[in-house]
């Protein structure tokens, strides 16, 4: 059994009750009475007070900037006695995110003539061995106390209470999980982004490797490092094994995928891609869907010309077979079948290499229109076709309803195409 260090004039904890008496000895202004392994009560008297219905509310749910107005007027409105808190709802319950500053907003919209007390929803078990469970437990009492003047200061003396010499390589740990999980609340439901968000889309590998790495550098034997560790070890695994199950795929001779919008939602018209090979050409098959085949966006009719600001679609591939890819070739065709080539290289890109062979033929119809675009192995440095997988994305830009609408196979997070963390797998058979 792993057993929680408490530093200072606290004793280990070893089990759900040692941690709620630790919360207890944490706090002058409040009583906590611990119900069974998943309620903790929280009042400022001796025994529970309020008689009224609680309001519940779950901190990561009220953590979306777009959805807070609507949590705040209705908690004002209902001037309860009693908050019902869960901290996170069951998908986030195991990541590092520290929460105070939405329990900060939440304790301020609460009319505080009303509010008598707090009824906190523990998430499982062993929430006592978890790090930002117990920072955030840590929050809600010391905000509702008045004992918590200011958070940073309060995080970082809890952080050296319970880290001891491993609160610095903690503090970066927290924060890694705050900036990812409140980075991505503020973004949802923007531009064309998802209305919330999940944990394969605010956690991706590098960010699993940025927290991993900020474990490391604490200092060996503290046991509460250790048991993070062990607990963010089996969720990154899970994770990306998540991720990698989630990665679209795409095989040459397959039947045509189709292109979504560039975060993942519906897209007004359709397009789709297909890939063939032969023992001289790589061939991609994109289709357009376009009820305004008249107002299409056209200029570019020559090669290396703007081809990007037309009707046209975009093809990325980047030969390493790693999660984080970084070189690779670009080509862009427009509706007239002009041709953009460039090389991506790690640091930088280079518009001056060329394809000189690549080919593409355009078609229409009243329905929309085509390209297929190949290009000779050989033009990318290969004598035959490849083996194992390649990272790959295929983007289509629409002009011609008159607004820029942008779809993707492989839907990505980023504004920018060139986003390898997004892509899917082409996989050579």
């Amino acid at each position: 059994m792993v057993t929680l260090l408490a530093f200072g004039a606290f004793p280990p904890m070893e089990n759900a009750q040692d941690a709620a008496a630790w919360l207890q000895r944490g706090t002058n202004n409040c009583h906590i009475t611990f119900v069974k392994n998943n309620l903790l009560i929280i009042n400022q008297s001796a025994a529970p007070v309020a008689d009224g219905a609680a309001f519940p509310i779950t901190l990561t749910e009220a953590a979306y900037p777009a959805k807070w107005p609507a949590y705040a007027a209705e908690l004002r409105k209902a001037s309860p006695e009693v908050l019902e808190i869960r901290l996170a709802s069951p998908e986030w319950e195991q990541f590092p995110i520290p929460l105070d500053i939405v329990i900060a907003e939440l304790l301020a919209e609460a009319p505080s003539k009303s509010l008598k007390e707090l009824h906190v929803l523990l998430p499982s078990d062993d929430w006592w061995r978890n790090l930002a469970i117990l920072w955030n437990l840590r929050s809600v009492i010391g905000l509702f106390a008045g004992e918590i003047a200011d958070r940073r200061l309060a995080r970082e003396e809890f952080l050296r209470e319970i880290g001891g010499n491993a609160a610095e390589a903690l503090r970066e740990y927290l924060r890694i999980g705050e900036r990812s999980f409140l980075t991505a609340t503020a973004l949802a439901g923007l531009t064309g982004r998802p209305a919330t968000a999940a944990p394969l889309q605010v956690f991706s590998p590098a960010e699993l490797e940025q927290l991993a790495a900020a474990l490391d550098k604490a200092p060996a034997g503290s046991a509460i490092v250790q048991a993070e560790a062990v607990r963010f070890r089996q969720l990154s695994e899970r994770l990306r094994q998540q991720f990698n199950d989630s990665i679209r795929k795409i095989f040459p001779g397959q039947e045509k995928q189709f292109l979504a919008d560039l975060h993942g939602g519906s897209a007004s018209v359709t397009a789709s891609v297909a890939v063939s090979v032969d023992a001289e050409r790589l061939y991609v098959a994109l289709e357009a869907e376009e009820p305004r085949m008249a107002t299409r966006r056209r200029k570019a009719t020559r090669r290396d010309e703007a081809v990007w600001e037309d009707d046209c679609f975009e093809i990325f591939l980047l030969a390493e077979d790693t999660d984080a890819p970084t070189e690779g070739w670009q080509f862009i065709v427009n509706c007239n079948g002009a041709i953009w080539d460039g090389r991506r290289l790690k640091s930088t890109d280079d518009s001056r290499w060329s394809a000189p062979r690549a080919r593409a033929e355009v078609t229409e119809s009243a329905a929309g229109w085509a390209v297929l675009f190949s290009v000779p192995w050989k033009d990318l440095g290969l004598d035959n076709p490849p083996s194992g997988r390649w990272r790959a994305n295929f983007y289509r830009t629409r002009h011609a309803a008159g607004t820029t609408e942008r779809m993707a196979w492989s839907p990505i997070e980023d504004n920018q195409y060139y986003c390898p963390e997004g892509f899917g797998w082409l996989v050579w058979q």
